[in-house]
């Protein structure tokens, strides 16, 4: 296994690693690691190679003189905008800006309050003269535009030629990226040939590379031309990247910029059609991803680094310790945070219910904009029930942290996190820990057909509460004006915010909750379903809004909405749309009702395993909802666990790995049944 990322025993890379080597281990074959050249622990029980001096993440590479010349510019910058800053709010800088307007400062200043300029209205005094004789000098110099103008041009280009030179050195720039890229792939190539030819690679030996890109990929090309005996061992490639943003319909647009990508795979196929190579993502969004631009055939793996599921205990008597693992960082919500806590102070915190364990290192050196602010805000706040680990965690407090955590919260960005994986989410579910996700996100998928089925199970359950809306429910199309009847077809459409179809619903007596149910068509590119009420009371005023966001699973299409109505709610208009696009979906086999309650029944439980949040403001309303059925989500995210086990474990990795190695090299640009059929085998249910 080759992560030259790993520096030291510790940390999510090496945890990947620890557990990947371990079963390899189990299953026969003799665990090898190479590492990054930094690391120098001897605790390792398996042989370690310090073979790499550049790791995957720019961060892990030293500067060099450039990025160091950049930095120290940028350090000179910095301290010179403060003392501008200092300067400008100073009692000079004061007296600056009202120079030419002296009398009226003199009408706003109250005049029994002194004016405490001192030092600096002697420096005006010395300063005014002195500016006046400037002036002068400039109304009398001859052709001073023409001198005016020399000085305009030469420095424009003086500054045009320094923007060059420090886009150059600077580490964000597209120069100095390109230069680093090639860097990667030429220290990654010679580093790889040093080990090969160390290791001496046999046929049935496979190599697995879970953190690699682009570079490294071509790096490979290099060893095997260099090195022919590298060919015997077969190469495992895991990519856990995305290549797009966004969702499916939006790819199109971006096919363009990924044409270096496209034309890296292309060359990759040329020229290392010797090779045996296996291409993985850890996802089937990845997957898609990747295969629409390589043409090469990908296989979701499952992720590995889980424990298998604990014994059922009971709800602890302690407080539950509600718990956000990761790096503070913004496209995992940590921002979010401050706010979450401060809603939950009063009814949990201060009743000593809940504690939150957050961890808060910073992903960058500095932090990120939204990260600090957030940092600081939690440590003003905080005491008592709430604990910031502000470094990175060892493995063993890590999964100590994981193993005591009663709820896991993840306020992941929906966009992001798409098609990209979080191993938390599932160390979470295989653990049987109840969490909070973005809804139509990878991370909601994982778990979104469980919560269907407990829905499915609490309609049959109810039985006579089931109450249907009749079949000649009138429904139209906002923006159209277009109405209809459902009818006994059962089919429904809808597009985006201006094509929704929406109906006006009479609430029955002692109804407690509106469910909908269909089968979406055409969902396997990643549209969802945005089910939303308005409730208005016996004088027609808005009494109460609910929503739900509704994305299939992996096996099936059905989804299944369920919103609570309030005892003063008459009418309901529920309204169904594309929740991200302007895109028509078809809704097959669709019904829609309410279930009924006795008053003061307990609240029934939205959902099961955890909870998909629609929009981050449903945040804190999310956790709410898990805390207030605890022992349901707990005994649901444990029946749920063996299942999520037996897909995502380092066993079931290792001998994907042996099975792919053994079976002959599939030819690229496989069949869209191929792929389907092949998807399908990958996929397991909630």
């Amino acid at each position: 296994m080759i992560d030259q990322s790993i520096v030291d025993i510790g940390g999510h890379h090496y945890e990947y690693a620890q557990h990947v080597l371990s079963a390899a281990q189990a299953a026969g074959h003799t665990p090898v690691l190479a590492a990054h050249r930094q690391f120098k622990s001897t605790e390792a029980p398996w042989k370690v190679f310090p073979a790499y001096r550049l790791g995957f993440w720019k961060r892990m590479s030293k500067a060099t003189l450039g990025e160091r010349l950049a930095n120290a510019y940028t350090a000179l910058y910095h301290h010179f905008f403060v003392l501008k800053t200092r300067l400008f709010f100073s009692q000079l800088g004061f007296l600056w800006v009202v120079r030419n307007s002296a009398i009226e400062y003199l009408r706003w200043h109250p005049f029994d309050s002194a004016f405490k300029i001192g030092y600096a209205a002697a420096l005006a005094v010395i300063f005014l003269p002195i500016r006046a004789v400037f002036r002068i000098l400039a109304a009398i110099i001859p052709f001073r535009n023409f001198f005016h103008q020399i000085w305009d041009a030469a420095w424009t280009s003086v500054r045009g030629a320094l923007g060059l030179l420090f886009e150059s050195l600077s580490s964000g720039g597209t120069l100095q990226e390109w230069r680093f890229q090639r860097r990667k792939a030429r220290l990654f190539a010679a580093d790889t040939l040093e080990l090969l030819r160390a290791l001496k690679p046999e046929a049935g030996d496979l190599i697995f590379i879970p953190t690699l890109g682009i570079p490294e990929m071509i790096g490979l090309i290099e060893v095997w031309e260099k090195y022919p005996q590298a060919l015997n061992a077969s190469y495992h490639l895991l990519f856990r990247r995305n290549l797009y943003d966004g969702r499916e319909w939006q790819y199109p647009n971006q096919d363009a910029l990924l044409t270096p990508l496209r034309n890296a795979y292309l060359s990759f196929r040329s020229r290392a059609s010797a090779a045996r190579v296996f291409f993985y993502t850890d996802t089937e969004e990845l997957t898609k991803q990747h295969e629409r631009v390589s043409s090469l055939p990908f296989h979701t793996c499952p992720i590995p680094h889980t424990e298998s599921p604990s014994v059922r205990v009971a709800t602890p008597t302690r407080p539950l310790q509600l718990v956000y693992l990761g790096d503070a960082r913004a496209e995992k919500g940590y921002h979010f945070f401050p706010a979450l806590v401060e809603d939950l102070r009063r009814d949990f915190l201060a009743t000593g219910r809940v504690e939150f364990k957050i961890q808060s290192n910073y992903n960058i050196p500095k932090g990120e904009s939204e990260a600090v602010v957030a940092r600081c805000l939690l440590q003003s706040i905080g005491g008592d029930g709430v604990t910031l680990f502000l470094e990175p965690l060892p493995s063993e407090q890590y999964r100590a942290v994981l193993r005591e955590a009663d709820l896991l919260i993840l306020p992941y960005d929906r966009d992001n996190y798409y098609a990209r994986s979080s191993g938390v989410l599932i160390e979470a579910l295989t653990a049987g820990i109840p969490v909070v996700a973005p809804a139509a996100s990878w991370l909601g998928r994982q778990f979104a057909e469980g919560v269907y089925a407990y829905r499915n199970q609490l309609l049959e359950k109810l039985g006579e509460d089931v109450v249907p809306i009749r079949r000649h429910q009138l429904w139209q199309q906002t923006g159209s004006g277009k109405s209809w009847y459902l009818g006994a077809s059962k089919e429904i459409s809808f597009g985006g915010e201006d094509r929704a179809a929406q109906a006006w619903i009479s609430v029955p007596a002692d109804a407690a909750y509106l469910w909908v149910r269909m089968t979406l068509e055409g969902t396997e590119e990643g549209h969802a379903v945005l089910v939303s009420t308005t409730g208005v009371d016996r004088a027609g005023r808005k009494c109460e809004e609910g929503s739900d966001i509704l994305s299939p699973g992996y096996n099936s299409a059905q989804v299944v909405g369920l919103v609570p109505v309030g005892p003063e709610t008459t009418k309901v208009l529920l309204n169904l749309r594309h929740a991200f696009a302007d895109v028509e979906l078809t809704g097959t086999a669709f019904e829609a009702g309410f279930i009924l309650q006795d008053p003061g029944a307990p609240p029934l439980p939205l959902s099961a395993i955890g909870v998909n949040y629609t929009h981050v403001d449903k945040l804190s309303e999310a956790v709410r909802e898990v805390l207030a059925h605890y022992d349901h989500y707990r005994n649901t995210a444990m029946d749920n666990a063996p299942a999520a086990y037996d897909f995502h474990n380092a066993g079931r990795l290792v001998s994907m790995l042996s099975t792919m190695a053994e079976a002959p090299v599939e030819p690229p640009q496989p069949s869209l049944d191929q792929r389907a059929a092949r998807n399908a085998a990958a996929r397991v249910t909630a």
